[in-house]
């Protein structure tokens, strides 16, 4: 949510898997019978997020976690070879490879930081018609960390 704060309960999130990860909620209960919850979306297969809890709550050393509950959804595979979008910093250019024209696309972009995404969030960014064989340049505004990595691209002939 764009706030800066300290000591917020964060977990590292892994996809081990091949498929793309759409969504997870996850919810730690502590020792003390307190909740945290904390959503992911759009981990890419084998990538890695530090996910923050979703109220902002800090975590104090003297609570444990006892139990751990996911729900998830994997994605469709996307339309990899339709389409190649290349991170440069905050600029990401989209090509349409196709060899149709594409009524739409959208990517979804996460903050990275060293070799994770960082946070949750990923950021949809919409491109209104791409005619077959162009490229278009758009500015992933909200990876405020200066870096984007493109982890799901959906498209609509």
């Amino acid at each position: 949510g764009y706030e800066e704060s300290r000591s917020i309960a964060a977990i590292k999130l892994v996809n081990p898997t091949n498929r793309h990860l759409s969504a997870a909620d996850i919810t730690l209960t502590m020792s003390d019978g307190s909740e945290l919850h904390f959503r992911a979306a759009h981990i890419a297969p084998g990538r890695s997020a530090s996910v923050f809890c979703i109220d902002n709550s800090s975590l104090t050393q003297s609570k444990q976690c006892v139990d751990v509950r996911c729900q998830a959804e994997f994605a469709e595979e996307p339309a990899s070879d339709a389409v190649t979008a290349v991170a440069n910093g905050m600029e990401i250019t989209v090509t349409n490879d196709s060899g149709k024209d594409i009524q739409s696309i959208v990517l979804y972009c996460h903050n990275i930081l060293g070799d994770e995404y960082f946070g949750g969030i990923a950021y949809p960014y919409e491109i209104n018609g791409l005619p077959a064989g162009e490229s278009t340049t758009l500015f992933a505004a909200d990876c405020l960390l200066g870096i984007a990595d493109v982890s799901y691209i959906s498209v609509i002939y």
